[in-house]
């Protein structure tokens, strides 16, 4: 059962004006601890129709008490599955991706509320010098040394997509300084062989 913070047992939503609208109904996100993604996986938008991966379907983040969250019981025997920030509502027998709710969870008490400028987080290394945007935006990272080696993330401002990016490059290829090699608008849908034809 997911456990909402700060209080377990309780949910929490988050004092922030962004919300979103679901089956005619307003949300706030719900406050919850970090995910934690299986080793070798980052994430990505997933879609209505897609099947979700096997791996990422995991007892710990299958909610039971929809209810509690203002939610409807999944129909049939279709399970709301937590992954990342995101709610998944997936058929058990074929894994295919029935609804999805974006930003559903959030980990900060605030919300998408920026933090005050003392406390916001320094950029990591091989970050752009470029101003945040409203995305969703896809951001590519490559080891500086090898562009070889790189991954790509999505996120849903563009400095998301990009510190998501760096993160996963980092986790990927350890000890190698990454760097950002491409961004521009959109979902992240596939994996493509060559990420030359992203334009930033």
């Amino acid at each position: 059962m997911l456990q909402p913070v700060p209080t377990p047992g309780r949910i929490y939503r988050a004092p922030t004006r962004r919300q979103y609208s679901y089956h005619g109904r307003s949300f706030s996100p719900v406050v919850v601890r970090p995910y934690r993604f299986p080793r070798g996986y980052h994430y990505r938008r997933w879609h209505v129709g897609e099947r979700l991966l096997r791996a990422l379907i995991l007892d710990e983040y299958i909610l039971t008490d929809w209810s509690d969250y203002g939610l409807d019981a999944p129909p049939g025997d279709d399970e709301w599955v937590r992954y990342g920030d995101d709610l998944i509502e997936v058929d058990p027998d074929t894994d295919e991706i029935d609804d999805a709710i974006y930003g559903f969870f959030t980990t900060s008490a605030g919300g998408v509320a920026a933090l005050p400028e003392a406390e916001a987080p320094a950029a990591p290394a091989g970050m752009p010098n470029v101003p945040d945007a409203p995305g969703p935006f896809l951001a590519v990272a490559a080891v500086a040394s090898n562009h070889d080696q790189w991954v790509f993330t999505d996120g849903a401002t563009l400095h998301a997509a990009l510190r998501n990016a760096l993160a996963a490059c980092a986790q990927d290829y350890p000890g190698q300084a990454c760097e950002i090699t491409r961004w521009k608008p959109g979902h992240m849908w596939h994996h493509t062989p060559d990420p030359a034809p992203l334009d930033n």
